[in-house]
This record gives structure tokens, sequence and C-alpha cells, in this order.
């Protein structure tokens, strides 16, 4: 038995990982559970081993890892990370079933953006990557103005000497 208990920024939200299989999907937390930091009396920060076992022992983590995201964009990572990996590259072109990443193709480019966020964060990269292919993909075919809109970037007028760049709005 594991019991890592979850918390969300949002208010009251909470989950709880029970899966080791999930667990090892997802670096930040591994590293979480394995070893810990705890300050000694002088300031100085000592590396404790906490449950370097967790594949085969039991344990119960009693206080919460905060992941600094809205619940419904990690719980999606945390329903798919196990399932998505990234697309695979053969001579320069990436081949994937197009039912590969079914669920995410339903989702919109916001939340996609979110669930990167998430998986930046945890540093689940072959995840991370295949939610990025499949944003690449619904942004396939807009002109570089509908995608700087829709990544929130501003797209430098043509004629200008930065031209073809983009800035996040509010930058100069």
């Amino acid at each position: 038995m594991c019991e890592i208990p979850i918390r969300f920024v949002d208010p009251n939200e909470s989950t709880i990982i029970r899966d080791r299989s999930l667990i090892a999907k997802i670096p930040l937390i591994v590293r979480s559970i394995e070893m810990t930091v705890i300050p000694d009396s002088r300031g100085f920060k000592q590396l404790f081993f906490q449950y370097p076992d967790w594949k085969t022992t039991d344990f119960v983590i009693n206080d919460p890892i905060l992941i600094p995201f809205a619940k419904k964009p990690t719980e999606f990572l945390l329903n798919h990370v196990r399932k998505y990996e990234a697309p695979e590259e053969k001579s320069d072109k990436l081949l994937v079933n197009n039912s590969e990443y079914s669920e995410a193709k339903e989702q919109e480019i916001d939340f996609l953006l979110d669930v990167m966020s998430v998986a930046t964060y945890l540093e689940c990269d072959a995840f991370h990557e295949a939610i990025g292919f499949v944003v690449a993909k619904k942004l396939n075919g807009l002109s570089v103005e509908e995608i700087g809109e829709v990544l929130n970037h501003k797209v430098i007028p043509k004629g200008s000497d930065e031209e073809n760049w983009m800035k996040i709005k509010g930058d100069s």
C-alpha cells in the first residue's frame, strides 16, 4: 500500500495517488518521496532519505504535496501520463497513429497549454512532448497572427525592424 496526498491551488481540492506505476512516471513526486530536505539548527539544509524503497515498501505520506496548478489539468496528466508517449521521429517525419492522444485532441488549446505547464513542473517530458504535438496539430494551418492570438503573443507587423517576431503581449 502507498498513499501520497496531493493538494492543488483550487480551494478544498485534493486527491490521493496510490498507484506505483503512476508515481514512477512523475519524477518530481518520485524525488519528493525518496528524499526530503530538513534544515538543521545552523540553517544548513540536510538531505534525508525518506522512502528510497518506495517501489517495494509500503508507505503513507501524511503531508500533502502541493501542485501549484488547478486540479483539472493536473488530473488530466495523472489520468493519461502512463498512456501518452512522445511522437516517434523517423526520417524527419513524426509517426503518429490517428487514434493516439484522442482525449487530448478533444480539448481546447488553452486547456492543453495548462496541461503542458503541469507536465513541465512535474518533469513529465515525454507527456509534455505528446501534448505539444497535439497543440501543434491544432495550430497547423493557422496564420502567424492567429497563432499569436491563441498563444497570447503580439505579432510584430511586416516592414518593422523586428519583422516575423512574436512578443508576449505587454512587452515593449
